[in-house]
């Protein structure tokens, strides 16, 4: 039997999936309503800066998201990178956790660019495999401490098929309170 994303949402305690941003792309979001794949992000390079231009996981028409926190691996290697170097701010995008049972929602237990992709799957048990004991396939353990809502390897990814629309958006963090006022009003 086919295990569906429903039932998988239903054995971990996932409250949300988070789109992670240099905070220089709220306008373009806000202006458009959607949070964009790399593939319509091209087309509007204009408004956009890039977090990963070179997109290894082979998946531009999705758009890249993780389970309960922001993948702070990939920003901290996404900061230096030429296009981002002059924008140092970054927002999360707080989305509601039912994305994850679109069609065509892949899921990868790793960084969704390890091995070009080669661990991206859909439906429930990809999900599943994302709180796997030890980690697929880096072997890394969870500790007492690890959340149960945060997948093993903590670069785990969800890619949504297409743009999200903001409506799907419950909240953006900011790291500051003064930095979030400034979004508000720019």
């Amino acid at each position: 039997m086919t295990l569906s994303v429903e039932e998988a949402l239903k054995r971990v305690p996932v409250t949300r999936i988070v789109h992670l941003t240099p905070a220089s792309n709220l306008w373009g979001i806000f202006t458009d309503d959607n949070i964009r794949t790399s593939e319509d992000l091209a087309a509007n390079a204009d408004s956009y800066s890039f977090t990963d231009d070179k997109r290894l996981d082979q998946r531009r028409t999705h758009t890249c998201c993780s389970f309960e926190y922001p993948n702070a691996y990939y920003q901290r290697k996404a900061r230096t990178k030429t296009p981002l170097i002059n924008y140092p701010d970054w927002v999360c995008l707080i989305l509601n956790r039912e994305l994850a049972k679109r069609r065509r929602v892949l899921f990868a237990p790793c960084n969704a660019a390890t091995s070009s992709g080669a661990y991206l799957a859909e439906g429930g048990q990809a999900m599943l495999a994302c709180w796997e004991k030890p980690s697929i396939p880096h072997g890394f353990r969870r500790r007492q401490s690890h959340h149960p809502a945060v997948p093993t390897d903590l670069q785990a990814e969800v890619l949504i098929p297409g743009a999200v629309d903001l409506s799907e958006c419950s909240a953006i963090v900011a790291p500051t309170e003064g930095q979030a006022r400034q979004y508000l009003v720019s």
